[in-house]
């Protein structure tokens, strides 16, 4: 598999990974936190072939590729991680070039309004503010949604040939900063502890977006999740490791040397805790492995 991912890098379908530094590795041990409940929802899904989703994988082997979003319950607040899709999707969809409407077309299940069924959330932490984890906030008019600044930023200047940003989708709710107040946690510079007792972490993750955010839950069954939104679409990023092809890099990451960062640290991350649930967001095999975790008996 290294021979293949060199030919592909060699025949420049894939951008090579920055190299490793040795900051990415340096850890201050994250400390557990209270259990939360968390219900995956799922608005999306879609085969690709592997190296549609991580440029030095297989082009014969097959990846699901879903749209989700994270229902979080904590005794101090329900929240979302990510808002998923609307009802509204097509028109999103509709803005892309015809190439890229095919490139991210999918099979549509239900919108969040749908699955949330009524249920309350107090706010909603996009892991970053691209169209699929921005568009479900079109029904959920007035909600608080946490952003980073530099995501702020990030989407009040975004300019683009494709609309991987949508500011309307922020219309109907109020933003507010979600601020870097806490201390290193694991091997990220920084982080935020979003209830003062451990439960639930995020620390930054840039490279894709500016304002890019993972979330520790450090407890769901005994079981202890970091969601990393679109840091990679699959493990297969991490485990390879590798970005995203070329054409898919150019289109979506903003800054490809951060996003080497990224995965380099979730490597050292996962080595320095093999029982660690990393979950992108569009990763159908994580999907399936927090149902499954979420649906066992205690």
């Amino acid at each position: 598999m290294r021979l293949f991912a060199i030919a592909l890098a060699l025949s420049g379908c894939v951008l090579p990974l920055k190299p490793d530094r040795a900051e990415l590795a340096r850890f201050v041990d994250g400390k557990p936190g209270a259990p939360v409940e968390v219900t995956p929802l799922l608005m999306g899904v879609e085969t690709h072939a592997a190296c549609g989703m991580v440029g030095a994988d297989s082009c014969f082997k097959r990846l699901e590729m879903v749209h989700t979003a994270y229902l979080v319950k904590h005794p101090k607040g329900t929240f979302l991680v990510d808002a998923g899709l609307s009802a509204r999707i097509g028109d999103d969809l509709a803005r892309f070039s015809f190439s890229t409407r095919i490139a991210f077309g999918f099979a549509r299940k239900a919108s969040i309004a749908q699955l949330l069924d009524g249920r309350k959330v107090d706010f909603v932490l996009p892991t970053h503010a691209h169209w699929d984890h921005t568009s479900g906030l079109v029904e959920l008019p007035g909600a608080r949604v946490l952003l980073a600044a530099d995501e702020q930023a990030y989407l009040r200047d975004f300019h683009g040939d494709e609309p991987v940003v949508v500011r309307d989708h922020f219309r109907d709710v109020t933003v507010e900063t979600l601020p870097w107040d806490g201390p290193p946690y694991e091997n990220f510079p920084s982080s935020h502890d979003l209830f003062g007792d451990g439960a639930v972490v995020a620390v930054p993750l840039p490279g894709h977006t500016p304002g890019a955010i993972a979330v520790f839950l450090n407890d769901v069954r005994g079981r202890r999740l970091l969601l990393v939104g679109d840091a990679v679409w699959s493990r297969d990023g991490i485990r390879l490791p590798s970005h995203r092809p070329k054409s898919m890099t150019r289109l979506a990451d903003a800054d490809p040397a951060l996003v080497s960062d990224a995965i380099w640290r979730l490597r050292h991350l996962q080595e320095r805790h093999p029982t660690l649930l990393i979950v992108p967001a569009h990763d159908g095999e994580a999907y399936r492995e927090v149902e499954s975790l979420v649906a066992r008996r205690r």
